[in-house]
């Protein structure tokens, strides 16, 4: 047996082996993922203070091919922070609104687990109420991060998945209102960076083929 042939069999050995493990990874990447679950936030409430904050996460992620896809998720935090400004103390009802888009890159590779990391960018709503008052305010917002769908049939996975949350909001300001002779907090001020973080755990649906 020459060299030559012994290379030319290793090769073409190598190359079935490739061929044979394409369909495999191409079953494992679904079309379409649906996801739902609990998420919990460590909000930055502008200038005042850092706030639990819990609430819901869901997303639907496109796949185009085994690792790239586009993913559009909102969610909704809420807390009831307790707070002193200018010698006041609040207790506003909180509540944190995001509408994200970016892509997705995965591995699906593995039948057992997929791995992903993503970039969404998009905008963040803030309100807080107190005593019939309310303050919004619109912010700019991007979370890179990733997480990790454990596998629990064809069409149906766990997902754990944690993000750095980035956005603008504007910074609290008091309001004397002259009519009633009470001070209540207002979004005025100027845009603050807040640095804050988020983890979520739930259902992921798949459906269809790539």
């Amino acid at each position: 047996v020459t060299r030559e042939h012994t290379l030319k069999k290793t090769f073409l050995l190598v190359a079935t082996a490739l061929f044979l493990c394409l369909p495999a990874t191409a079953q494992n990447t679904p079309a379409w993922e649906a996801f739902g679950g609990y998420s919990y936030a460590r909000v930055d409430l502008t200038n005042l203070t850092h706030v639990n904050a819990h609430g819901w996460s869901a997303s639907v992620t496109e796949n185009l091919n085994s690792w790239f896809g586009g993913t559009l998720e909102t969610s909704g935090y809420y807390a009831t922070p307790t707070f002193i400004f200018d010698g006041t103390i609040y207790h506003p009802q909180s509540s944190v609104y995001t509408a994200l888009y970016g892509p997705r890159f995965s591995y699906h590779g593995s039948k057992a687990f997929t791995p992903f990391g993503y970039v969404l960018i998009g905008a963040a709503f803030l309100r807080g109420s107190q005593l019939g008052y309310s303050a919004s305010n619109i912010a700019f917002a991007a979370t890179p991060g990733g997480g990790l769908d454990v596998r629990v049939s064809n069409r149906a996975a766990i997902r754990f998945q944690g993000d750095y949350a980035y956005t603008d909001f504007r910074s609290f300001e008091t309001m004397f209102d002259p009519s009633t002779g009470i001070t209540h907090l207002v979004l005025t001020g100027p845009r603050m960076r807040q640095n804050n973080f988020r983890v979520s755990a739930g259902i992921v649906l798949r459906f269809g083929q790539k």
